[in-house]
């Protein structure tokens, strides 16, 4: 059985995220006979991450990723995608059958994965996102060309009509100015949430075929983290 794991976004959730999955599944049960995870992001590593973001040497931030767990995981084929996500290229990144992690800060890309996605008859999406110390992770499921759960864009008004920009409309200082302030901590739970969501799908049959988990929602300062489900009505599925 192939997983065809797809992370776009190698920032702060991104890079927290990439060796939760290399290390789960290097030792995953044999059956899952090949494993790819193609990281793709089109930005650099550079000082100024550091205290948010997890890199050994500065660079693109696909390769300097997907390099060091190469050596690290060996069971697990990191692919590094050196590019932004767009409409032109986002049909040769996401493909059927993928379970794709959105770990990017930009509403404009976050709509384009969900849009995309949409077009499939199976694939999960699995988006992630935080306001330095509270966020949520969101599941977009498809199966036999149905939505299972609701799609970002039919719960999140800021994602169905977003204001902002993707990254590669922008240049490098308009980029850095649209970007804002990151808690380690909370790119560690965003990512953690979503590793348990990558769990179930992989060990859970039924959470699977129609995740009972639509978007969890964490709160550092309240310390809590809220399930709730978001499954698609038959007068809202495909």
């Amino acid at each position: 059985m192939k997983l065809d794991i797809v992370i776009v976004g190698a920032g702060g959730v991104g890079s927290a995220l990439a060796p939760m999955l290399g290390r789960y599944c290097q030792y995953l049960p044999p059956v899952f006979d090949e494993i790819v995870v193609t990281v793709a992001d089109g930005d650099n590593y550079e000082e100024g991450n550091a205290p948010r973001q997890l890199f050994g040497r500065f660079g693109n931030k696909a390769e300097v990723t997907t390099e060091a767990l190469l050596e690290e995981f060996p069971r697990v084929r990191f692919v590094p995608f050196p590019e932004y996500v767009t409409p032109d290229n986002v049909d040769m990144l996401i493909g059927e059958g993928a379970i794709v992690f959105s770990a990017v800060d930009n509403h404009t890309t976050r709509k384009l994965l969900d849009k995309h996605v949409g077009t499939l008859q199976d694939a999960t999406l699995v988006n992630g996102g935080n306001d330095y110390t509270d966020g949520n992770v969101q599941v977009y499921a498809r199966r036999g060309g149905r939505d299972t759960t609701l799609s970002l864009c039919q719960v999140h008004e800021e994602t169905a009509n977003p204001a902002d920009k993707s990254p590669h409309e922008m240049g490098c200082e308009e980029r850095a100015r649209a970007s804002a302030p990151q808690l380690f901590f909370a790119n560690q739970t965003v990512a953690t949430l979503m590793s348990w969501v990558f769990y179930l799908l992989t060990t859970d049959d039924t959470f699977a075929r129609r995740p009972s988990i639509g978007e969890f929602y964490f709160d550092m300062v309240a310390g809590r983290v809220n399930p709730i489900a978001r499954n698609a009505s038959a007068e809202e599925k495909e």
